[in-house]
């Protein structure tokens, strides 16, 4: 591994957050934590991706297996996801 983490990609149940809280190597990014006041902005997606990368320079980071998630990272050609 390069000196950055990589961003994994994981579906609902896979285990993301058991891993993440048995090694502080990884982070579960929760995609729910992005509303205010309930509502989720139309391009929340984007700041949860850049906050990913963000994390991904000095973790291993699970994020949401949303769709829109998937598309705006692909956009990005960012290297490090699994």
């Amino acid at each position: 591994m390069n000196n950055n983490g990589y961003i994994i990609i994981g579906f609902p149940g896979v285990g993301k957050s058991t891993v993440a809280k048995g090694d502080t190597r990884f982070i579960d990014l929760e995609s729910s934590t992005f509303m205010v006041d309930g509502q989720r902005s139309e391009d929340w997606y984007k700041i949860y991706v850049n906050v990913a990368i963000d994390l991904a320079k000095q973790y291993n980071v699970f994020i949401s297996s949303h769709m829109a998630v998937q598309n705006y990272l692909a956009t990005l050609n960012y290297n490090n996801v699994i």
